[in-house]
């Protein structure tokens, strides 16, 4: 069963202005941009099918958001000085657990989500879209393409400084023109995570360079001195560079005057 939901979140951020239309002039027509995220949208749920309750395909997004939060261990468990836990790969705080559960509906226990990765996947997928849709309700997507506080705008951004400001943070931060940059007990500021993460894919992974061949595939044993063989010389240069053998001449008689 398809979750159309899923992409359908995804086409809000499909569906925004490109990083050029701030530049395109005010009776510019913007419709066909938001068409064609729409109908890319619609050919990525007849192309791909993602049961319910599954995560989407990793993407480069959250492989670098979970280096970032945890260096990939989804068993992590933090807690601050004021007493907050934050949980797993992406370091999710309670609350913020609580609005996936009250959201969809799922309950779960602190340790059922530390050991489950596709559990913290699925949350994921949720606090993305949310993120997106929270963007679009307040017109966000007008700023993408802008730069900000020294954050270059678009949607990776906004996820990541959500993840670490909390929605409101990223839209104070935005709509402020980067005056309200919050940092975390870490000192790491909104614009911190903006610029780190603008420009990240959302939607895919990149697939890794091949590594270099190991050297023990070689064959690395000596190979046996062969007996030096004479080179064959050109033919018709002998004759030139070497002088021709002395002729015998024949001895004169002695009675003849020659």
């Amino acid at each position: 069963m398809l979750d159309f939901s899923y992409f359908m979140g995804y086409y809000r951020s499909l569906a925004v202005l490109p990083p050029f239309a701030s530049q395109l002039p005010r009776h510019a027509n913007i419709l066909p941009f938001r068409v064609t995220g729409f109908l890319l949208a619609c050919f990525m749920v007849s192309c791909c099918q993602i049961e319910i309750g599954q995560a989407m395909p990793d993407t480069d997004f959250r492989e670098k958001m979970r280096f970032s939060e945890s260096s990939g261990d989804h068993t992590k468990l933090t807690t601050l000085k004021d007493g907050r836990k934050m949980f797993g790969a992406y370091q999710f705080s309670a609350p913020r657990l609580k609005d996936y559960k009250d959201d969809t509906g799922e309950d779960f226990s602190e340790e059922d989500f530390l050991s489950d990765m596709s559990l913290q996947d699925r949350v994921m997928d949720w606090h993305e879209r949310d993120v997106i849709g929270y963007a679009m309700d307040f017109g966000l997507d007008q700023y993408i393409g802008k730069d900000i506080g020294g954050v270059p705008v678009d949607m990776p951004a906004m996820i990541a400084m959500a993840h670490i400001g909390g929605r409101k943070g990223m839209r104070d931060f935005i709509q402020s023109d980067g005056k309200s940059d919050a940092s975390d007990q870490f000192k790491t500021r909104i614009s911190d995570y903006g610029k780190k993460f603008s420009g990240v894919d959302p939607y895919s992974l990149t697939p890794m360079r091949p590594q270099a061949r190991p050297q023990g595939l070689l064959d690395m044993s000596p190979r046996p001195q062969m007996r030096p063989q004479p080179q064959p010389q050109p033919q018709g240069l002998l004759n030139v560079m070497q002088p021709a053998p002395a002729q015998r001449m024949r001895p004169r008689n002695r009675g003849s005057l020659i």
